[in-house]
């Protein structure tokens, strides 16, 4: 596995299986710790599948469907054993931008070729965005697999289209200073525009819960810092979707 990629990987469920353990090891009496519970088993198992760890995933991917169906605290002892391994491994937080572009695009082709349609991807992350790398993994798997799963076309369908045979994604994450540091990243991609409706969930097609998962972890980090978050999605067909989001004063 990648080293920057292994790191963020590792520290993020060391950040997140405390939180996820303290609904999971309690009844879970309402819609919201269940949502919460279903974002963080999302949001591990999809750095899990783009970090190679896919038995990890499949484990995440078996608790989201315990818990839809009410019976999430029967598979829980199973689900601490896969992951209680990970939770022993050193770590460090990453400390360069090129650190971080290289887990991401690490992470990007393993995930295309999960999904079986190449993409290149082309990133640009500002060192400022260092300080705030627990989120930015929080969202980016989910932000990067669904560009590469709804935006996914064959090579014929892009050339038909009067566009480049390979599918195109932009990752651009910036920061502005004035008083404070506003935080802001671009997620955009030349693919089918419009997502096609999920029939079965599966471990690779997901279930749709990628976009609220990002929503909730940009509102939780903006509740922390006492600051605004914004999330605006766009997508048109046959000429791709963009993802917006800010962290500002």
């Amino acid at each position: 596995m990648n080293q920057p990629l292994q790191q963020l990987f590792v520290q993020q469920t060391k950040r997140l299986w405390p939180l996820l353990t303290a609904i999971a090891e309690q009844p879970i009496t309402t819609e919201s710790s269940r949502q919460q519970l279903l974002y963080y088993l999302h949001t591990l198992k999809g750095s899990a599948l783009g970090a190679d760890q896919h038995t990890l995933a499949e484990a995440c991917h078996i608790a989201e469907s315990a818990l839809l169906v009410g019976d999430f605290h029967s598979y829980w002892p199973e689900l601490k054993a896969y992951w209680l391994p990970i939770l022993a491994r050193p770590t460090h937080a990453l400390q360069t931008a090129d650190e971080l572009a290289q887990a991401v695009q690490t992470f990007f082709q393993e995930t295309a070729k999960q999904i079986g349609y190449p993409a290149q991807l082309h990133v640009d992350i500002d060192e400022l965005w260092l300080s705030e790398q627990d989120l930015l993994w929080d969202m980016l798997p989910h932000l990067l697999r669904n560009a590469l799963s709804h935006g996914a076309q064959s090579a014929a369908e892009r050339l038909a289209a009067g566009k480049p045979a390979v599918q195109q994604v932009v990752l651009r994450a910036y920061v502005r200073q004035a008083s404070k540091m506003s935080y802001f990243l671009l997620l955009a991609d030349d693919g089918a525009g419009v997502a096609k409706p999920v029939q079965q969930a599966t471990l690779w097609q997901g279930r749709g819960q990628g976009v609220a998962a990002v929503r909730a972890a940009l509102l939780s980090r903006a509740k922390q810092l006492g600051c605004q978050a914004r999330l605006r999605w766009r997508g048109r067909p046959q000429a791709g979707a963009a993802v917006r989001l800010s962290l500002r004063p």
